[in-house]
Order: structure tokens, then sequence, then C-alpha cells
């Protein structure tokens, strides 16, 4: 059964072969365009179709029609057909290009491809002055805008694009207007409106452009390009709903002045139609705080906001050196928003500061001088000052003993007790004994309390001054070896991490015990590394810790390096010659 069904098919492909004949050379050659005429920098579609099927690399667009017409993009589509037993196939070339930029009559020569030439077309070129009654006539058209025809090198002017359609729009794509040395990019989204212009109805989508010339000159800007399919008018076709024709239209090339940045100008070169700047303080209470203590970080945040210019080229908000203050700045953060059809741009930094002593501080005020576009001058934006009083740390005061309060004795003291001698010629022989006796054992009371309040104050002081030693002792010279080796234990762990707070409690623990500093805050950490490549370690460490993220830091093993040899090059702690306060008992 097999065999046979191949039979028969063997044979019917053998009487098809007999009997239909294949054309292969071509025979006509026929060049049409879709408008005509067509205003200057417009664009039109010219249709090359032959009878045969052709390679695209045997059609050279380019080379064909010469400087006179800009070839913007060439398609190709191929159809093979039967008729009378006859395969015929068709090849269709279409060129979308752009008209001149000059009115008048223009030539698109005869075309000679496999064998046969077309006929050379005339295209008449119209001036703008034509184009509101040439467009109405039109199922596509586009108009352009510039927000100003002169702007400063590097100032924005936006470009609004409004492609009109007479038809429904099935497929297309808008061409991004161009210019050299020139940064270009879309701004927002696409609108979709109506208008009914001459009792025709037109829908119409606009498309807004953002651009930043980069360079001075009277330059021209090459207009967008709508190439698409729109729906249209077959009668013959079965389903001519769904009947499409290519259509592609432009614009004329658009002249914009680019003016250089001002001979007098100095700094950084921002032109904007607004630029201000502010400062605030990062803490969790609402209240600025007048008073700030010594090493403790104190982060400051500025904002700097410009309309009419792009995020990248606001300037680095930066401090200037402070005498006494560690400086950490962190990564600026970028961002834009799009607002009634202009670009607002914004660029924030958080700046750490670190005061290394006490006294007033003061943080002056950032200025930046910038260019003000609405009024073709230069202005300046300045940020908030800050007065702050740097007392000293806490932990750095020291905590004497409570001292307990002293009873005071009775209103009446011992002199007070004392009677006055008396007067010559009285008596004294007559005082009674019961007197007499009251006044002797006052007087040896009074004595006995002064010197008990004597003796305790004589065995505070001794004992106040002991304890003083014994802390000396302890602090210079009594850490035990084991609990410096322990704190380097932990310093490594957390510098090999690369964990940037826990480096950092670890190293100054550290150094207290082995080196035997006595209490370190942040600013005394860095003085007491101050002439060491420990430095620039310790500097880096804090930038990421109080300037960027925490996790940023990765530079656990250099620190340790670092470290290693700062100790290998300090001479071992001496022990003091001062007794210990209570010897140990070693029976």
């Amino acid at each position: 059964m097999v065999k046979l069904s191949q039979t028969v098919m063997k044979i019917g492909l053998l009487l098809l072969a007999l009997g239909v004949g294949i054309s292969h050379a071509a025979s006509e050659l026929i060049t049409s365009i879709d408008k005509n005429p067509v205003l200057i920098g417009d664009s039109l579609i010219i249709t090359v179709t032959i009878d045969d099927d052709v390679a695209n690399d045997n059609f050279n667009p380019d080379q064909w029609l010469g400087d006179s017409f800009e070839v913007l993009n060439v398609r190709t589509n191929r159809r093979t057909s039967m008729v009378n037993n006859q395969f015929n196939r068709t090849t269709n070339f279409l060129v979308s290009v752009r008209a001149p930029q000059q009115p008048g009559y223009y030539r698109i020569p005869a075309l000679s491809l496999a064998g046969v030439s077309s006929d050379p077309i005339e295209v008449k070129v119209l001036p703008l002055s034509e184009a509101e009654q040439t467009q109405q006539n039109r199922d596509a058209f586009i108009k352009v805008s510039l927000s100003d025809d002169s702007v400063y090198v590097q100032q924005q002017v936006t470009l609004v694009a409004r492609l009109y359609l007479a038809t429904n729009l099935q497929s297309g794509n808008i061409i991004a207007p161009q210019l050299a040395d020139a940064d270009i990019v879309q701004l927002g989204k696409d609108e979709e409106s109506y208008e009914i212009i001459d009792g025709k109805r037109f829908q119409i989508f606009q498309r807004s452009y953002l651009i930043t010339p980069q360079r001075s000159g009277q330059v021209m800007i090459r207009g967008p390009v709508f190439s698409g399919q729109i729906s249209g008018d077959d009668s013959t076709a079965i389903f001519s709903s769904f009947a499409t024709e290519a259509v592609t239209t432009a614009t004329q090339d658009i002249p914009l002045e680019v003016k250089p940045i001002p001979a007098n100008w100095q700094g950084d070169w921002v032109p904007a139609e607004l630029v201000t700047l502010s400062a605030e303080i990062v803490s969790e209470n609402a209240a600025v705080p007048s008073q700030i203590e010594q090493g403790q970080p104190l982060t400051l945040r500025y904002r700097l906001t410009g309309l009419g210019i792009k995020p990248e080229q606001l300037p680095t908000v930066r401090l200037p050196d402070l005498d006494g203050v560690s400086i950490y700045p962190e990564q600026p953060q970028s961002s834009s928003m799009l607002r009634n059809g202009q670009v607002i741009a914004q660029k924030t930094v958080d700046i750490t500061i670190i005061p290394r002593q006490t006294g007033p501080l003061s943080i002056p005020e950032v200025r930046l001088p910038w260019f003000n576009t609405a009024i073709d001058k230069g202005s300046v934006t300045a940020s908030e000052s800050f007065s702050f009083t740097v007392t000293p740390a806490t932990s750095l005061q020291p905590e004497l003993p409570a001292q307990p309060e002293q009873q005071q004795p009775a209103t009446s003291t011992a002199t007070d007790m004392i009677p006055s001698t008396p007067p010559a010629g009285t008596d004294t022989s007559e005082a009674t004994t019961p007197q007499h006796l009251w006044f002797i054992l006052t007087l040896a009371f009074a004595s006995l309390w002064l010197l008990t309040l004597g003796w305790t104050l004589f065995l505070r002081r001794k004992r106040t001054e002991q304890i003083a030693v014994a802390g000396a002792s302890t602090t210079q010279a009594s850490i035990p070896p084991s609990s410096a080796g322990k704190a380097w234990r932990q310093l490594q762990q957390a510098a090999s991490a690369n964990q940037a707070r826990e480096t950092l409690a670890a190293m100054r623990t550290w150094t207290e015990r082995q080196f035997q500093t006595g209490h370190l805050n942040l600013s005394g950490l860095r003085e007491f590394f101050a002439d060491s490549p420990v430095a620039t370690q310790l500097d880096y460490l804090l930038a990421c810790q109080y300037g960027t993220k925490p996790n940023a830091w990765q530079e656990g093993r250099a620190l340790l390096r670092a470290l290693k040899a700062f100790r290998q090059q300090q001479p071992e702690p001496k022990a003091s010659d001062i007794p210990e306060l209570y010897p140990r008992n070693n029976n």
C-alpha cells in the first residue's frame, strides 16, 4: 500500500513538471512613489517592483539615488503565484528616503536591475510656506517644535514631535531626532489626543525629547521620522478591513544656536532655570543640637536640586577643611523626576563629621555658583550654616567616688561654748558646782569630736590616694597579657570578616589593653595611630562606617597587616614599680 502511494506521487510530480512551466527571466521593472509633491525634509517611499526573484545584494539604493535623496531604510517582500500553470515570482523593494532640504524639482533616475530598466520620476519639493495646505491632504504627517532656538552648551532644550494620522494606525515606529555631539533622550511617555482640521479627524501621538548639546555653534537637528503601517482602502481585497499600506513621514531639519560658556565664568558650569541647596542634620530628634560630644559622629545631609538640568550635571557638595574635625563624605545619590514637562534633578550627599577637640565649632555655609538660563546671568545658591559647642566626651571624664554627706555639728561650736571672761570684780567662786561640771564635760566632748573628725579625714585621704595608685597600676601595668591577646583575636576575627563596626570596637579595646592607653574615643584612637600606616587604613574604615554603608568595607586584611607592623615597632610595656595595694598571698 505504501509503495503504491509513493508511485502515484511520483507520477503526479512528473505530470506537473511536464505540464507546468516556470518563468525565470525578468520582463518588467516598475518604480513608483507614495507622494508627489513633497515638503522639504519630508520622507517618501519609493517602491521598486520586478517580476523576478532578486537577491538583496543585487539592489544598492544609495548608489542608485545619489546625494539628492537620503536613504532611511529598505524593506523587502517577495511573492510567488501561479497563473495559467505558470509560477510567477515578484520582488518588491520599499525604500524610505528623505526629501532634499531645498525646494525645487528633483529627479529619481532610471533603475537597471536583472536586465530590465525602469523610467525616471520627477519629484517636486515644496517650501515650508506650503506645508499647512499640503499636510492637510495627507493621511500622515509630523509637526515639531523647540522650546528654545538659542541655548548655551549643556543647556537642555525640549523637542516635541506630534504625529498626525487620519486613519487607524496598525504598527509603526518613530525614529528619534539626531544631533552630533549631543545627548538625546525621550522625555516621559507618549501622549494621545484627537484634533479636527478642516472637517478631517486626526489622531495625534505626541512624543517629547530632551536634547543637551555638548558643543557650541550653529547646528541642525535632524527631525524625527515615522515609518509604519496604516489602514488602507483596498476595495479589491477579500478582507478589506484588514488591508494596510506602508506610510512614512518626516520633518525638515531644525536649526539651533548653541552658545559657548561665558569667557568670564569660573567654577562648575551649571546651566539651569533654578538651583537650590539645603542642609540638615540627620538625627532622630527634630531639634538641632546646640552641643555635641567630642569624638562622636554627626551626619549632615546636603540636598542640591536643579530645574531643567540632568542629575549628572549637578556638582558634588564638599565641605572645606575644618580644624580639629575629621570629615567623611558618603557616595552621592542622584535622582530625577518629571513634573509639568520639566526635569527636576537632585543630588544628595551625607557628610559625617567627627570633632577631635573641644570648644566652639562652626560649619560654614556651602556656596555653589550656577548660571540662571531664565535671566541669562550667573547666580549663587547657599546652604545653611551650623554652630555647635563641642563638649568633652562623657567617657573621658574621671568618675570620682561619691563623697558621703557629712553631718554638720550643732549650731553651737566649741568656741561658742566657752563663756566670756567674767567682768572684773566678779566672784567666780560663787559659780555653782553643776554649771562648772557641765562646762568641762561639754569642752571634753567637743575636743574628742574634733579629734575623731580629723582622724577620719586623714584615713579617707590616704585611702583615696591608695585607690588612685592602685587604679593607675592596674591601668598601666596590671592588664594581664591574656586580656590583650583575647582582644587581638577578636580584632582578627572581625577584620577577616570585613565587619566594619565590630572591627572598630575591637580595635579600640585591643589598643587600650595592648598599649595601656586608657579609654580611647574615635578621635583619640585616630591620634594614637596618626604617624603610622595604620592611620590610612583607619581613615578608610571610619569613612566606610560613618560615610558609606558598613558592608562596603573590604580592607580587613590590609588593616591587620598594618597593625602587626605597628605592634612590632613598639617597645614592650614595662611593669610598674608601684607595689600592689593588696599583695597576693602565695602561701
